[in-house]
């Protein structure tokens, strides 16, 4: 599971269809964080090569709701609107 979203870093460069997969996810019984590796393109996300940028989030955990890593993803889903599926 993936998203392609264009990233934008606090220093106002712009990176477009970027390849966004959520790494690391950590719960507790209300909260959770989770990492996002940033990759140039699918291809390289699969072929091993290191990310070039990862950022992390935080946000609420539902113990009843969907697994972490379905949450994650829907978390940032409602942040980046406008990202697509990869």
């Amino acid at each position: 599971m993936a998203l392609v979203h264009t990233v934008t870093t606090e220093r106002g460069v712009v990176y477009t269809d970027q390849y966004c997969r959520v790494e690391e996810v950590n719960a507790s019984k209300t909260e959770m964080s989770f990492d996002v590796y940033i990759y140039f393109t699918e291809q390289d996300a699969k072929s091993g090569m290191p990310c070039h940028r990862s950022e992390r989030y935080f946000g609420v955990y539902d113990l009843y709701g969907d697994n972490p890593w379905v949450q994650a993803y829907t978390f940032l889903k409602q942040m980046w609107p406008e990202s697509v599926d990869a």
